[in-house]
């Protein structure tokens, strides 16, 4: 026998650099998904929970509105409210409408005291009957 056969080669059985790199790229690209999928998730949840608040605001203004006594003015009112934390911005837009014993109030929730429409976080319209009209029966209503 020559010297070569007797040499044994030993047979490697481990991964090559070209199998590690592929490996690694793979993984990479799922946990970049991974990661921008919570960061989404956890914006829109931020989200959801301010409009959530913001409605809660306007639900508050509008209840206040209906509790006191008399009639709203037409025209505009301007304020502020902080619930859970978060101080939200308010306008209530009360309007005539073509039956004289009802008034449009819209509430207009903003996230930021500089209010525009991009910023708005939600609005709530509420129509008020007029409390002379219930109490003289002119109303309809039964």
């Amino acid at each position: 026998m020559s010297s070569l056969s007797r040499i044994k080669i030993k047979v490697s059985r481990a991964f090559t650099l070209l199998e590690v790199m592929v490996a690694l790229f793979i993984l990479s690209v799922a946990l970049g998904s991974i990661i921008y999928r919570i960061t989404a998730m956890k914006a829109s949840a931020a989200r959801m929970q301010n409009t959530t608040i913001a409605h809660w605001v306007a639900l508050n203004r509008v209840t206040m509105l209906r509790l006191s006594e008399g009639w709203p003015s037409t025209g505009t009112d301007k304020g502020s409210d902080e619930i859970a934390g978060r101080k939200m911005w308010w306008i209530i837009r009360t309007t005539d409408t073509p039956n004289k014993m009802l008034r449009k109030v819209t509430v207009e929730v903003y996230k930021a005291e500089k209010r525009s429409d991009s910023q708005m976080l939600t609005s709530l319209t509420h129509y008020m009957v007029d409390p002379s009209a219930l109490s003289a029966g002119r109303s309809g209503i039964k």
